[in-house]
């Protein structure tokens, strides 16, 4: 690499190098310790022999990474470099800086401004003048962000940046994409070698996005949208947790998680014993309305990145809601969608046929016994246990792809759909981050084993022939010892107790 002999302001090291292969430019790398930047001088001819690919190289992203990052250990109260650390000092983990014509110096505001920069939906700040997040600048000045590495660098640094992805939806509203789908692309993102276009597929169709357009496209039907990068928020008080967290050797998880199976990506899924209390709540909520089967095993979900969307999905809510009305709600599935879940959250075009009487979105249950029905008809049956923000709720409508708005024609919408506003059994989610799968069931039909004891139930008989409507009473629960065939004419819910053969949904049952 050849150094320019062009020197105007003093700087030690000039680099002569080509951004693209048609356009060469001088770029000058100030190593003075206040300045730390790198700045584009001009275009210069083509002729003068210039390394091409020097932006490309890892020298050149490690450059920028030194003279642009925040020093993570300073931030933890770690940092023993003192003038020779090449991280900037700073007490969090981002900040945002406007040049004035000698530099660089720090906005006011600093932890407003990027609140507004994690919401995809916004393009420029609040205050006077805003910071344009499109064209990065303030007025007529130009403005950038200093952050810490990113995590997917060191995924074990409890203050690395985490950036998300977001593709627009219908009248701007932005969904995050899946967090396998957000690894990928950050990756792929990051690293200029892998080239600009990513290829996923989701369901049924697969989608191309640019990531110099920023625009991503549906390789079938054509269909544009465009694609949004964004870092998670960090509040100041959820960097001194994180602070606190990190000096006592924990990470922001829940305290009962195994924090010796706390994967750096992706999930584990940790065996409950069943002499633990965790176990026996998980059990006896779901043998409220479901009983007469073999429960084989109780999982934990443990996966820190889908736990980190779930908390600022909470804390945003809590921000805007007087109750953000949290629950532990059922989901019932097939055995093939385990990983999927564990790792990506639920998506109800991919994870389930459930229906979509109350709109377009993921479906949860209030009692087991509705998502029985849901789960296979034949050997190990699966449930998932979920922590779920329902939030502000209406009920829902089959036309529904997000929850209405509150007023007609207003800004405000409700959080979540349900059957019925005054003793709701079904809740419908839209927002994936609303959702935590935390336990997964397993079970089989047979008498359930624990320190629960249950009557044994009667041996089923054969399977009924369809006949006339069920009676319009539940029908009493008989002693085992009476009959030893159950009486199929009554609907599976109100013999649930009893009998274990799911083949009858009685209307009045089935309202939900």
């Amino acid at each position: 690499m050849t150094c320019c002999n062009f020197c105007g302001c003093g700087c030690s090291t000039y680099y002569c190098i080509s951004a693209h292969s048609m356009s060469v430019r001088f770029v000058r790398i100030c190593e003075d310790a206040d300045k730390r930047e790198i700045e584009i001088v001009g275009p210069i001819n083509e002729s003068m022999g210039l390394a091409e690919t020097f932006l490309q190289t890892s020298q050149f992203r490690k450059i920028m990474k030194e003279k642009n990052e925040i020093c993570h250990d300073y931030i933890l109260g770690c940092c023993f470099k003192g003038d020779k650390c090449m991280g900037i000092h700073s007490s969090m983990p981002y900040q945002w800086e406007v040049e004035n014509g000698c530099g660089w110096s720090c906005i006011p505001d600093n932890e407003g401004i990027e609140r507004d920069y994690c919401d995809p939906a916004k393009t420029e700040s609040h205050g006077i003048p805003p910071v344009n997040f499109i064209l990065m600048i303030r007025g007529h000045s130009k403005v950038r962000r200093l952050a810490t590495v990113s995590s997917l660098d060191q995924p074990e640094a409890v203050l690395a940046t985490e950036w998300a992805w977001y593709w627009e939806k219908e009248d701007e509203c932005w969904n995050a994409f899946w967090s396998s789908t957000m690894e990928d692309l950050e990756r792929v993102y990051s690293d200029p070698s892998l080239g600009s276009v990513f290829e996923f597929t989701a369901g049924r169709h697969t989608y191309e996005v640019n990531l110099e357009d920023m625009i991503q496209s549906n390789k079938s039907s054509h269909t544009l949208r465009w694609v949004r990068r964004r870092p998670i928020f960090n509040s100041a008080i959820d960097v001194q947790r994180a602070i606190c967290t990190s000096n006592t050797n924990s990470s922001i998880v829940p305290p009962y998680w195994d924090q010796s199976r706390l994967p750096g990506i992706g999930f584990e899924r940790v065996m409950l014993s069943s002499s633990t209390g965790e176990h026996e709540d998980i059990k006896a909520l779901f043998e409220k309305t479901v009983v007469g089967f073999q429960i084989h095993t109780i999982e934990r979900v443990q996966n820190p990145a889908l736990w980190k969307f779930y908390v600022l999905q909470r804390d945003q809510m809590k921000s805007s809601l007087t109750s953000i009305n949290e629950k532990q709600l059922f989901h019932g599935t097939d055995s093939k969608y385990f990983d999927s879940i564990c790792r990506d959250n639920f998506d109800w075009r991919i994870c389930g046929k459930n229906g979509t009487s109350y709109g377009k979105g993921s479906y949860f249950a209030r009692d087991a016994k509705y998502s029985h029905r849901y789960t296979s008809q034949s050997g190990l049956r699966s449930m998932f246990v979920c922590q779920v923000l329902v939030g502000d709720y209406t009920v829902g409508n089959n036309r529904y792809e997000k929850p209405p708005p509150k007023e007609t024609g207003g800004s405000s919408f409700y959080d979540s759909c349900v059957n019925n506003i005054q003793d709701p059994r079904v809740f419908v989610v839209f927002e994936t981050h609303q959702v935590y799968p935390e336990y997964l069931i397993q079970y089989s039909d047979g008498n359930s084993t624990g320190n629960t004891q249950q009557n044994p139930a009667p041996q089923p008989g054969p399977a009924p022939q369809p006949g006339p409507a069920p009676p319009p009473n539940p029908a009493p629960q008989p002693n085992p010892s009476d009959s030893d065939e159950p009486e199929f004419n009554c609907c599976v819910q109100c013999l649930i107790r009893t009998f274990r053969w799911p083949l009858y949904i009685c209307v009045r049952c089935c309202d939900d």
